[in-house]
This record gives C-alpha cells, sequence and structure tokens, in this order.
C-alpha cells in the first residue's frame, strides 16, 4: 500500500533516513496477508546515532521552562487529534 511507504525509514535526530546498512524487512497485513511496507533494519550505528540524538534532545528539552514544554505538548496533542483518524488507520 502506497500511502504507508513514508513509514518505513528511521527518525533519528529529527531527520527520516534510510538504515545505513539499506536493509529492510517487508511488512504485511496479518488480516490479509498484503504488503503494507519495508521497514528499515537499524543497524547498531543508527541506534548508536537515535541514542545520541536523544540524549542530545534531552538536555535541550530539561533546559525548557515548564511553561514552553506545556506548549510543545500541547501542540503535539492538536496535531495527533487533528489527525487521529489517520493515525487510527496506521494502527
Amino acid at each position: 500500500m502506497d500511502r504507508y511507504s513514508s513509514l518505513g525509514r528511521l527518525f533519528i535526530g529529527g531527520d527520516w533516513r534510510d538504515a545505513s546498512s539499506g536493509a529492510t524487512a517487508p511488512t504485511t497485513n496479518p488480516f490479509d496477508d498484503a504488503h503494507l511496507l519495508d521497514v528499515a533494519q537499524a543497524t547498531e550505528d543508527d541506534v548508536d546515532a537515535a541514542y545520541t540524538a536523544a540524549a542530545s534532545a534531552q538536555r535541550e528539552w530539561m533546559a525548557m521552562l515548564p511553561t514552553k514544554r506545556q506548549a510543545v505538548l500541547a501542540k503535539a496533542a492538536d496535531l495527533m487529534d487533528a489527525r487521529r483518524e489517520e493515525i487510527a488507520d496506521w494502527l
């Protein structure tokens, strides 16, 4: 299903990227066995990059004022609410 094609990448440090090895694995719909997408297979280097990015983001998050963190979370909730049907379809 082409609508899922952008979901098969890794999200690391604010960017969508392919696995460093280029390896993927197919994902299928368990109901009808239809191919949904190919999912990037993270390598140890990809996991290390994700951990480093997350640790950096955590330091920035901790330094942020609570009111700013609240605003970020409220915006995220609004975005998810606006796209709830699309999100439910992914699940």
